[in-house]
């Protein structure tokens, strides 16, 4: 029987026709191996992460971004976060005076993008255990030791200034940067808080007390005050009326009518304010009374 061949089919006398699968197969492995090379010749790298290239093991030295070429099949990126990186950190220490603390602490910093190769390089992917935890127990531990207890309480956003400036300076900044560190608390052992809160309320109320003295010290200064100034007022009132008593003791002396002339303003005074009443001078030697009656 006579056959006809196509690329794809084959075709024999009577119009059968019979695919070719051998052909079919290699020409659709060839079609698929062309796809993988040409997609896999690029690689879209997100907007919030770096990629550092890695071809059969070798680190590339250039980071990538956005849509980049690669070699097929045998590269590949590693990626890292290009945003502002947090780490919750409990740690432990001790303060000047021997008290154990567990500090709760928040540590953010963000990665020096350009030089992700040779972070990759250094540290690989898990940096952080290498490169950043252990320098924050040692700035923690040497910060923390130079306060005790209770200064570590109350100064706690210094503290964590002081921590901060040292990671600053500790941490590399080839790597990393906008280091910044909160702490978030403090914890100390239960009979140390209960020791800590009856200071303080003891503290309340010999303050409250301290107060309450100054106040009454401020009371009895204000009542001396007052009292002297009313005493004062009493003598000048006192030597006031004296004076006049002497001025108008010398006027008598001086002049026998002095007497007569007061009587007579005394009298005009009174029958001023005694309008409608009837006024009767009665004389009986060298004295004269004055007797009102009130008119009918």
């Amino acid at each position: 029987m006579k056959r006809n061949k196509t690329f794809f089919w084959t075709i024999n006398e009577v119009g059968y026709t019979e695919p070719r699968w051998g052909v079919i197969i290699a020409v659709a492995a060839a079609v698929a191996f062309l796809l993988v090379l040409l997609f896999g010749s690029f690689r879209v790298i997100p907007a919030e992460k770096v990629g550092v290239p890695v071809t059969l093991g070798k680190i590339g030295s250039s980071p990538k971004y956005g849509l980049t070429a690669k070699w097929p099949i045998i590269t590949s990126f590693v990626k890292f976060d290009k945003t502002t990186q947090r780490m919750e950190v409990l740690d432990a220490t001790y303060t000047q005076d021997i008290q154990p603390a567990e500090v709760a602490y928040v540590f953010t910093y963000r990665i020096v993008d350009a030089n992700a190769p040779a972070l990759y390089k250094s540290a690989g992917k898990a940096y952080e255990a290498k490169l950043i935890e252990p320098k924050l127990h040692s700035a923690l531990k040497d910060v923390v030791g130079r306060w005790t207890a209770t200064e570590l309480v109350a100064n706690r956003d210094k503290v964590a200034r002081e921590i901060e400036e040292k990671l600053r300076n500790e941490i590399s900044s080839e790597f990393f940067t906008e280091i910044s560190l909160m702490i978030n608390n403090i914890d100390y052992s239960d009979a140390f808080e209960k020791g800590i809160e009856e200071k303080v309320l003891a503290e309340q109320e010999a303050q409250k007390a301290k107060n309450r003295t100054v106040q009454v010290e401020e009371e009895g200064r204000q009542s001396v005050i007052k009292a002297k100034a009313n005493a004062d007022a009493q003598i000048a009132e006192a030597e006031g009326k004296a004076k006049a008593m002497d001025i108008e003791g010398a006027a008598i002396r001086r002049n026998s009518q002095y007497l007569e002339l007061k009587k007579l303003d005394v009298q005009a005074q009174m029958a001023e304010s005694a309008k409608g009443w009837q006024t009767v001078i009665m004389s009986a030697g060298q004295a004269n009374a004055l007797l009102n009656i009130p008119s009918k």
